[in-house]
């Protein structure tokens, strides 16, 4: 497995929010939508879609952190899980520093 994560990627692009996934009989391309499988020893790939509207990535929270500053309604994310997520982070460079394991 290939995790990458910066809170600050110093990149050509804009930003990609993007993951792909592969298993042993097909991946798929998220918010592409984009899949690839095998059926029948033939390659196949295509273009998953979605009967409904479904917006953008991340949507409902940009929504919920504009209600949160304009509107004075609770932080959609508490400091406590921000700190939980800085924790994790922190984690996987010491692993990666060690080369062992760290327990949270």
């Amino acid at each position: 497995m290939t995790l990458e994560t910066a809170w600050l990627g110093h990149q050509a692009e804009n930003e990609d929010m993007s993951f792909q996934l592969f298993a042993s009989n097909g991946g798929v391309k998220w918010p592409a939508a984009e899949f690839a499988s095998v059926a029948g020893r033939a390659l196949t790939h295509g273009t998953l879609t979605c009967a409904e509207k479904v917006d953008k990535p991340h949507t409902d929270e940009v929504k919920a952190f504009y209600d949160c500053v304009v509107n004075r309604k609770p932080s959609p994310v508490p400091w406590t899980e921000s700190i939980r997520v800085i924790a994790i982070l922190e984690a996987i460079y010491k692993s990666q520093q060690t080369g062992r394991e760290v327990n949270l």
